[in-house]
């Protein structure tokens, strides 16, 4: 049986900037996302301006997350034009999942005996948040193939873009990777030349193979067919290469470095 840790009387913003030098750690191993540490960084930075620097995390009540999460509402949402709009519904929930995890955080680290968010009433419902509805956007199944069939079209007489050719290029092999091998789109966007590789069999096959950095840091290899090697030998054909090293590095670079 594992003995529960020393009770620790921590002030706020020393135990934030530990929490969130872990989570950095957390980034560094794959253990969480870029984002989600940006996230937390934020959240927690504005937990820290209301409820005071110096207050004792242990002396956090269920009342103080409640005020919390009502001041956090009220502050003015910067994508919004109007400066009187308070923070969405989602944006106070996300705020309380920082919250709910910089508390278990403590709980294991001897910050609090028990966490103020099971105390608290004011959070947020899930369940009462309405779906993101966005316009769509995709292609439908004949707009695809009718891109697949009929190439590339007029050039495009715009200057400082990529040529019409590569860029047609590019599109059909995006189009062809998530449609065929159903890639996640974060996926095919991290992807390195590097990462296509070729492989030969005992009888002088060649297979190539593409290695896929997935959600969580795993790894798998899925394999090509020469129709789609073919898409990618295309693409690499006419690809500008980008001036930053980094960028050249990438299938996909992005635009703004070519």
């Amino acid at each position: 049986m594992v003995a529960p840790p020393p009770q620790i009387r921590i002030c706020l913003s020393e135990a934030v900037d530990q929490f969130l030098d872990h989570a950095t750690g957390l980034v560094s191993v794959g253990r969480r996302s870029k984002r989600t540490a940006e996230i937390w960084s934020a959240d927690l930075r504005d937990f820290e301006k209301i409820t005071g620097r110096d207050v004792v995390v242990d002396d956090i009540t269920g009342d103080d997350i409640d005020s919390a999460v009502l001041a956090f509402s009220r502050i003015p949402d910067r994508r919004c034009k109007n400066p009187t709009v308070g923070k969405s519904a989602a944006a106070q929930l996300r705020f309380t999942k920082s919250l709910k995890a910089f508390f278990k955080h403590g709980l294991t680290h001897g910050w609090v005996q028990h966490s103020p968010i099971g105390y608290a009433e004011m959070l947020p419902d899930e369940r009462s948040i309405p779906p993101l509805r966005t316009a769509r956007t995709a292609l439908s199944g004949a707009q695809a193939q009718a891109l697949l069939d009929y190439g590339p079209g007029t050039p495009s007489t715009q200057t400082n873009k990529r040529t019409h050719d590569s860029l047609f290029a590019r599109n059909k092999l995006i189009l062809n990777l998530l449609t065929i091998l159903g890639p996640r789109v974060s996926e095919l966007a991290a992807a390195d030349i590097a990462d296509i590789r070729p492989e030969t069999d005992l009888d002088g096959n060649t297979q190539h193979w593409w290695r896929i950095i997935g959600k969580g840091r795993k790894l798998r290899t899925v394999p090509l067919s020469a129709w789609l090697m073919s898409c990618v030998e295309d693409y690499l054909a006419v690809r500008p290469t980008p001036a930053n090293a980094d960028a050249a590095k990438a299938l996909l670079p992005p635009a703004h470095t070519v």
